[in-house]
């Protein structure tokens, strides 16, 4: 009979044992599935908002300095300008899901900006690029931070 419980007693370790582990291990899987998710969205923010910054230097480039584009080099950088621009509005519309809230402030404040139109499209082309980049330095900042691999049993 003695040999039934302590056979009993190790079932009982064992079972409580797996759970523990597969606890743990699902909650690792988790935390680390949600980071690769994190680091995806904060790359492809940093992307557009580079390309963005790209296309209104490029226009002031051409208009003020003299530095003539092509038109192939034009019709890539707007197609760049549509697509960045797409993804960046999204971004700032998802709010705080992903983006930490100085991230999402630094956002809505920049797409404050790319609304307010203003006569002169040289100052306004300015007045988007010295936003862009403020705001993708915002971006970098804030992901050394919110990325940093947390311990799996936090």
């Amino acid at each position: 009979m003695t040999e039934i419980i302590e056979l009993g007693k190790l079932a009982f370790v064992g079972l409580i044992s797996g759970v523990f582990s597969s606890l743990i291990a699902y909650r690792a899987h988790r935390q680390k599935k949600w980071w690769e998710l994190r680091v995806s969205a904060y790359r492809e923010l940093i992307n557009a908002l580079s390309d963005l910054a790209n296309y209104y230097s490029s226009y002031i480039a051409d208009e003020v300095d003299g530095h003539k584009m092509s038109d192939g080099y034009k019709n890539m950088i707007n197609n760049q300008w549509d697509k960045s621009y797409l993804k960046v509005r999204r971004t700032a519309d998802s709010g705080a899901f992903l983006f930490s809230q100085r991230v999402n402030d630094a956002l809505l404040k920049f797409m404050e900006v790319t609304e307010n139109y203003q006569e002169c499209y040289i100052s306004h082309w300015e007045d988007n690029l010295s936003e862009v980049r403020h705001c993708l330095k915002t971006v970098v900042d804030a992901s050394k931070k919110d990325l940093v691999a947390k311990l799996w049993w936090i």
